[in-house]
């Protein structure tokens, strides 16, 4: 969950920072689990856009960071360890508007960034399985200057994203 706060310099140019909560979860290595305790995330995001006649490109660029405390399950006295991940990533939208109100795109992002870890006293740096996305979304602009988005991304890192936001 994460809430962020953005900045229009122009009608093309733009920023934004996240800040928001990782709820928990669980990490599995080895017949081993271990819980992730509730933590936190941050991210800082900058995006330019052009005009295509109809049509619309939009780049951007981000850098983020996230911390939580591991616990190994199952065990007498665990203890916590420190995960902590980073993150560069960049990225284009390619879509046009429908009738002024609705933005489909398609998406395509690459990224980086170690995840720091440790197992009984050894170092674990790890990585994504794959570095970059490819996907599609809408954006949909409401009355009262109010949008709602849905991105989805399909192929390397899958996933979900859905957000509103409120223009002042």
């Amino acid at each position: 969950m994460a809430a962020s706060l953005g900045y229009r310099f122009s009608p093309r140019f733009s920023a934004r920072l996240t800040a928001g909560a990782i709820l928990g979860g669980t990490l599995d290595v080895d017949d081993r689990s271990f819980d992730v305790e509730p933590g936190w995330l941050v991210t800082a995001s900058v995006s330019r856009s052009w005009d295509l006649g109809q049509w619309f490109l939009v780049g951007t660029a981000s850098a983020s960071a996230s911390f939580a405390a591991t616990e190994e399950t199952g065990v007498a006295d665990p203890g916590t360890v420190d995960l902590i991940a980073t993150d560069g990533r960049i990225g284009v939208l390619f879509g046009t508007t429908v009738g002024d109100r609705v933005s489909p795109y398609l998406l395509g992002r690459a990224f980086a960034g170690p995840v720091l870890w440790e197992i009984d006293g050894e170092d674990r740096t790890g990585s994504d399985a794959h570095h970059y996305q490819v996907g599609a979304g809408a954006s949909i602009s409401l009355p009262a200057n109010v949008s709602a988005q849905l991105d989805v991304s399909f192929l390397g890192e899958r996933s979900l994203s859905a957000g509103g936001a409120v223009a002042f």
